[in-house]
């Protein structure tokens, strides 16, 4: 596991030694913290011996919210030693003893798992303890899916761009790619960086999980394994992320699963949003554009709330009345009355439209629902966001440069381009339908449009 040790003397020395010899990667001893230099290295544990250091707590929280897990070796009454206590931090006592250093060996391999602690100190640093509770306990919606009638609407990036928000206002996120037909969630997030990832929609399939209502040991153990295929984004602790099928596994048995009466096909899709919500999380989950294949239909059936990103556009909203009623027949294949289905359809769907400019999707709307009205089908949709053009250079590097850190949503916090401050605010707007006090975190955050821009940290160019 690499490691970044922040000290000058001689324990500072002997930590470095003790780290190596159990295998651990030290990328660098340094006596001083700073972002600067911290921007050189692959985010991970950093460890600071707190009497041998130049580091001061601005810079330790700086690099929290740029990847770091921090470690302290401190001495009570030290400042950076009660922030650590506070945020949930691994303290050790300064000098270690041999039983300590141990103890810090084992530290550093849970951390290298991934999971809770990080996530745990990201959101205290990030929010302050008294909001991170808050945020906790303020979530509507855990199980979101995120599709659409036609390709070309976006659908990919505003998945991406919510559970990204989410994740940088502290909540634990679970992004999925449920797209049978190819997904892109793994490009959006330039996973390919980071070498292979710990596990993939096929290979979960593979895996055969089934659940059980007779053994709840096995049904725990199985939604372990679940979110045991999800990366951890190391610059985003709270992002948790299955890529979905690359294009030469479209082909795949698994992805063609016979339904038979009375069985779900899918059950890992089930277990999938269960897990996530076991471990106090949110899934958001990108599903392909056909409500009638199996997987779509598991995962759209399966969430508590059902995002449909269109244009205004006239084509987009043929589609539209058209995917509501496959949606529908769908469903009610499932074992639904038309009736049931059409209600479930109209409580659970949340039309978002994107790309608009101005406000030329009243017009589109007004036309769909009239559409709908004259289909006899007893519900009206409102629009739920609406999400503004974007300029196309912004646009564009959020999708084809070699930084996930510009994805929209994730440059307006680094960098506050004025040409993102409508998106970002239209995007929390959005995604407080699922998080209601998510402007708290947000503000908590530095994601407010209407905030000052707080000082962060420079980005790499590469």
């Amino acid at each position: 596991m690499k490691v970044l040790v922040i000290g000058a003397g001689a324990v500072s020395s002997k930590i470095n030694l003790f780290l190596q010899e159990w295998g651990h990667e030290v990328q660098a001893q340094l006596p001083t913290l700073s972002a600067r230099l911290l921007s050189a290295f692959d985010a991970g544990p950093l460890v600071v011996v707190e009497p041998e250091a130049a580091a001061g707590l601005e810079a330790v929280r700086e690099a929290v919210t740029a990847g770091w897990v921090p470690v302290v070796v401190g001495t009570p009454g030290g400042a950076l030693t009660a922030w650590a206590q506070g945020s949930g931090a691994a303290v050790f006592p300064y000098p270690p003893t041999e039983a300590d250093l141990q103890s810090l060996r084992d530290t550093l391999a849970r951390l290298g798992e991934g999971g809770r602690p990080a996530e745990e100190i990201f959101r205290r640093t990030v929010l302050g303890g008294d909001v991170a509770a808050r945020a906790m306990a303020g979530i509507a919606v855990r199980r979101i899916a995120v599709t659409s009638p036609k390709g070309g609407t976006g659908k990919t990036t505003l998945a991406v761009n919510l559970a990204t928000l989410l994740a940088l206002c502290g909540y634990p996120v679970y992004l999925s790619d449920l797209d049978a037909n190819g997904g892109s969630v793994f490009y959006h997030l330039r996973m390919h960086q980071g070498g292979a990832p710990r596990g993939t929609l096929i290979g979960l399939l593979r895996r055969g999980i089934r659940p059980t209502n007779r053994d709840a040991l096995s049904n725990l153990a199985g939604g372990a394994m679940i979110l045991s295929a999800f990366s951890e984004i190391q610059e985003l602790p709270t992002l948790h992320v299955l890529p979905g099928v690359f294009a030469e596994e479209v082909g795949d048995p698994e992805l063609s699963r016979k339904e038979e009466p009375g069985q779900d096909p899918y059950p890992e899709v089930r277990m999938l949003y269960g897990a996530a919500e076991a471990a106090g999380g949110l899934s958001v989950a990108d599903v392909g554009i056909n409500p009638a294949h199996p997987l779509h239909r598991a995962a759209l059936r399966e969430a508590a709330a059902i995002a449909v990103v269109i244009k205004p556009e006239v084509p987009d909203l043929a589609q539209v009345r058209a995917w509501i009623h496959r949606m529908i027949r769908a469903l009610a294949a499932s074992g639904l009355s038309e009736r049931e289905a059409a209600a479930l359809v109209g409580s659970q769907v949340k039309v978002v439209y994107n790309m608009v400019v101005g406000d030329s999707f009243k017009s589109a709307h007004n036309l769909l629902n009239q559409a709908l009205q004259e289909d006899g089908l007893g519900f009206r949709l409102a629009p739920h966001g609406v999400i503004p053009y974007v300029d196309p250079r912004l646009a564009d590097a959020a999708v084809n440069s070699d930084r996930r850190t510009d994805i929209l949503i994730w440059r307006w916090k680094k960098e506050r381009p004025e040409e993102l401050a409508p998106f970002a605010e239209a995007l929390i707007g959005f995604a407080a339908h699922f998080v209601p006090g998510i402007r708290e975190a947000a503000a908590a955050a530095g994601l407010l449009p209407s905030e000052p821009r707080r000082r962060g940290i420079p980005l790499l160019r590469r």
